[in-house]
């Protein structure tokens, strides 16, 4: 944690260092006029009758007030531009590392934590950075600067006034025992209760169609009351301590006047530096109050910079930067392959040949590791034991950006953009024309689909593609991946929403498109895959069969099962009364 915090302040240390020199100077300001005001009254005790010497000191105050604002806002000014930049850093650093981690990790988290992570905890620390970082570094100089002149004018006095810090910071301290804890517990119910809310509202079609209304606002109940609860008792806990090192602290009149009168009654301080000093006591101790006030905040940045210091600290996926070895064409070999999530296996010593330019079906049971072994291929996560080759060349020595160019992967999960419909197939292939892009909708039975909506290849989709049927944005998915022409393309389950006619266009439409490339699909609706030219029958975390549909049948008797039982589903005739 504390290499990013120091990475995160340095790149923006010459904003925190101007912000930090003008605390200095507005705490400063801040503490002169507690001298100014001691002066008057030598003035007065003297019998000084002069307006004029009155005055000056009454300018001078003015003054340091004036300046103490003046630069307070600059200081304040310069931290907050730099705080805003560095939260802005932090949430890119974040963003930049999800792209490089396996998406294992990253399905560790929910959306919603995630979002809790780089939203709402990020903009907790705006306050630790932007005021405690120069407040406090610029508080406790001045204090330490008010301490050098008390120990000036009277070191005894000096020594009695600061007789109930190290009382107050030993409370202090003591009421923080536990702190952490139970501000994770704090961060925890929040984010327990983020999660509740996305998944309500997510929800709510289903909860209404259910009537689950009364058992899922229980839920939701609960997690508020929670997150309320685990503010509300945390500061229940926290208030006495509190409040007895926050009265402790400003108390240093308490021994320098009684100590102070004895030594002016026993002649040993005369009048004018006793009222002096219990005015600079005043000074001494409002910068002290100030920086203690921010001691929270730092308390509480700690852990979310640890939760933020845990996903940057997740190991990247091990590509070089470089391609130092050419890929003559785009086999695909896994050798002794095993995977697992956390410490299920999932793929126990997979081996598979897919050769270029043919077209490749994964089958199966479900859970049986279809879908991880094309997440292997297109590197979403990484393998814990084997080998994966295309073109002869081990995926861990293909840069991430050469293996995304050369896959295009769709899944039944593909995801489309807040955008128009033009602007999500046009991420298929930056730069592509507009007359290109219809060309292929056209040719993937998309394209009359599209122009019947309002603004045609316009239309905003919506947040997901909410505005869209799941079949329309699997189609435009396909499509984006058919603009993007790769190579190498994964369709995993990639016609699962698609009604059978719009998928008997589709699957016309890819066999015109894949030609010279090789596919691999994942189906369980084995009728659109009997022309494959090999189909991998993967069961028990293996692969049992290999084949082409025709030699399936006869010779693995699961896979002959698995279509027989396609094949009645598909022809059944469901009477609906």
């Amino acid at each position: 944690m504390e290499k990013y915090l120091k990475e995160f302040i340095l790149l923006h240390k010459k904003e925190y260092a101007i912000s930090i020199l003008f605390s200095i100077l507005s705490a400063i300001c801040t503490v002169l006029p507690y001298i100014v005001a001691a002066s008057i009254i030598q003035l007065i005790l003297s019998g000084n009758k002069n307006i004029g010497d009155y005055g000056k000191y009454l300018f001078y105050l003015a003054i340091f007030m004036t300046l103490s604002n003046l630069f307070h806002k600059i200081s304040t000014t310069a931290s907050h531009v730099a705080t805003f930049q560095l939260l802005a850093t932090i949430r890119k650093r974040l963003a930049e590392k999800l792209s490089k981690i396996p998406l294992g990790v990253i399905d560790d988290y929910s959306s919603g934590a995630l979002k809790d992570i780089m939203v709402e905890k990020i903009d907790k620390m705006e306050i630790t950075f932007s005021h405690v970082i120069p407040e406090v570094s610029g508080n406790v100089l001045a204090s330490i600067f008010t301490l050098l002149y008390l120990f000036y004018l009277n070191w005894k006095l000096a020594l009695v006034a600061i007789l109930m810090i190290p009382l107050s910071i030993l409370v202090y301290m003591f009421n923080m025992k536990g702190y952490q804890e139970r501000f994770e517990n704090y961060l925890e119910k929040n984010a327990i209760l983020n999660n509740t809310i996305v998944e309500y509202i997510n929800g709510i079609e289903v909860i209404k169609a259910f009537n689950q209304s009364g058992k899922q606002y229980e839920r939701l109940s609960k997690a508020v009351y929670d997150a309320a609860h685990s503010a509300i008792d945390w500061m229940r806990e926290n208030i006495i301590g509190f409040s007895i090192a926050f009265s402790l602290l400003p108390s240093t009149i308490i021994g320098t006047l009684p100590i102070g009168a004895y030594m002016y009654i026993k002649g040993s301080l005369d009048l004018e530096s006793f009222i002096i000093i219990l005015l600079i006591n005043f000074g001494l101790i409002t910068p002290i109050l100030n920086a203690a006030a921010h001691m929270d905040n730092i308390a509480t940045a700690k852990p979310i910079l640890e939760t933020v210091a845990k996903i940057l600290d997740e190991k990247d996926l091990e590509r070089p930067d470089q391609l130092l070895k050419e890929i003559k064409h785009y086999n695909i070999t896994m050798k002794d392959v095993s995977f697992g999530y956390h410490d299920s296996l999932v793929l126990d010593h997979v081996n598979l040949e897919i050769k270029e330019n043919t077209v490749n079906a994964l089958v199966g049971p479900s859970g049986s590791g279809k879908s991880t072994i094309t997440k292997l291929l297109a590197s979403f996560y990484e393998v814990d034991q084997g080998e994966i080759f295309i073109g002869g060349v081990n995926i861990k020595e293909i840069p991430l950006k050469k293996l995304n160019d050369m896959i295009a992967y769709v899944s039944q999960k593909d995801y489309l953009f807040n955008l128009s419909i033009m602007e999500n197939l046009r991420m298929g292939k930056p730069g592509i024309s507009d007359d290109e892009i219809i060309r292929i909708c056209k040719s993937c039975g998309l394209h009359d689909f599209i122009k019947e909506l309002e603004q045609g290849y316009d239309t905003i989709v919506g947040s997901k593609g909410g505005s869209l049927s799941g079949g329309e944005r699997q189609r435009i998915c396909i499509a984006r991946a058919m603009i993007k022409d790769a190579p190498i393309i994964i369709f995993d389950e990639a016609t699962a929403y698609t009604d059978p006619e719009n998928e008997y266009v589709i699957q016309s439409s890819i066999s015109q498109l894949i030609q010279s490339k090789t596919l691999i699909v994942v189906a369980h609706r084995l009728s659109t895959i009997t022309n494959s030219d090999q189909i991998l029958l993967i069961n028990d975390k293996k692969v049992e069969a290999t084949g082409t549909h025709s030699e399936l049948l006869e010779k693995s008797p699961l896979y002959a099962s698995m279509y027989k039982a396609h094949m009645e589903t598909k022809d059944r005739k469901v009477e609906y009364v």
